[in-house]
């Protein structure tokens, strides 16, 4: 509808799709008359497009390119440019996923004549809010330092004294009620795998003694829970229980593998300490006279004996004993903790 009456318009495209690339020819007739030539490319990773526009009264060439990170916060990166007839405008965004249902961007745009303007976008669930900022009305250095230093040291800042702590405490809510709620079930695992080590005590020592006589394969310590604080004589302030008994069992012919991506709760002897939070799988070991050591994630296959376990410069003569008794005294301890 103009002020001379009723403009009808008229447009039309043509799509041909090759695999990841996608092409379009699209025209316009009306008040604004053009044909465009659009080529798309899309992966899970990356989006780009390239259009060339002719037409009444403005013609344009445009490139755009965004990489997505394929992480926790879904982040995007974005980059554009358009030289046309009347302008040229320089874009670049980012976008982050800041909780489940929160997304928060910001694009800066730097064209002539438009100057420089600062475009902060947050969408929560189907709300979106947009807070366009004017820096300037020409092209200034200053005006885009402000516009991307600034948001950047507000944004991590706010990150770090805010929706960090947030996040760490409700995360922490979630797990305590969820221990909470399966609490029974799991003191029924956890006598569940203290009554399957304690069958395991003869087979272990058998194990134990054909591996000393042909210095093979010997677990000397093995921890598996949230192993967050490390020093150098072991693992200290975790929620983790000694499974050194359950892994020696599991050794045959001095090799020990477990090929499976699942978690390793379960495993015969094993049981979760630590419902909803990370699990590591930390294991100590002698072969062949040798001292190794592992950490590994929850859902990663074990695989040992392997050289790059190894830990150099270790006198295994002089430890030898303490080993030994260590090993013993874990199997005792155990049989006593079972009975």
């Amino acid at each position: 509808m103009t002020s001379r009456g009723i403009r009808p318009g008229f447009s039309a495209m043509l799509v041909s799709q090759f695999g990841n690339v996608q092409g379009r020819l699209l025209w316009t007739a009306g008040m604004s008359t053009s044909m465009s030539t659009v080529v798309v490319y899309d992966t899970v990773k990356r989006h780009a497009v390239l259009t060339v526009q002719v037409g009444i009264p403005n013609s344009f060439v445009s490139l755009s390119y965004t990489h997505k990170f394929q992480n926790d916060d879904d982040s995007k990166l974005r980059g554009a440019i358009r030289v046309g007839v009347f302008s040229t405008i320089l874009e670049c965004a980012v976008e982050k996923k800041i909780t489940e249902y929160s997304t928060l961007g910001a694009t800066m745009l730097i064209g002539v004549p438009t100057g420089v303007t600062l475009r902060i976008k947050l969408s929560r669930g189907r709300q979106t809010f947009l807070f366009p900022i004017h820096l300037s009305d020409h092209v200034s250095p200053s005006a885009i330092f402000y516009g991307t230093a600034v948001p950047l040291m507000l944004y991590h800042a706010v990150k770090i004294l805010v929706i960090q702590p947030y996040l760490q405490d409700q995360k922490k809510k979630e797990i305590e009620k969820k221990q909470e709620e399966h609490s029974d079930m799991l003191y029924k695992k956890k006598m569940e795998a203290d009554a399957a080590v304690h069958l395991m005590q003869e087979t272990v020592q058998r194990i134990v003694e054909e591996e000393t006589e042909k210095n093979g394969l010997i677990i000397v310590k093995a921890l598996y829970g949230k192993l967050d604080d490390k020093l150098e004589n072991g693992f200290v302030e975790g929620k983790y229980i000694d499974i050194a008994v359950p892994l020696q069992c599991l050794v045959k012919n001095s090799s020990l593998l477990i090929p499976e991506k699942n978690s390793k709760t379960g495993l015969l002897g094993f049981y979760d300490p630590c419902l909803g939070e990370e699990k590591s799988l930390y294991i100590r070991y002698k072969f062949r006279g040798k001292l190794h050591h592992v950490t590994l994630g929850d859902f990663e296959p074990l695989k040992i004996p392997m050289k790059k376990h190894l830990i150099k410069d270790n006198d295994s003569n002089g430890t030898e004993g303490v080993i030994y008794l260590s090993i013993y005294l874990s199997i005792y301890l155990s049989i006593i903790h079972s009975s």
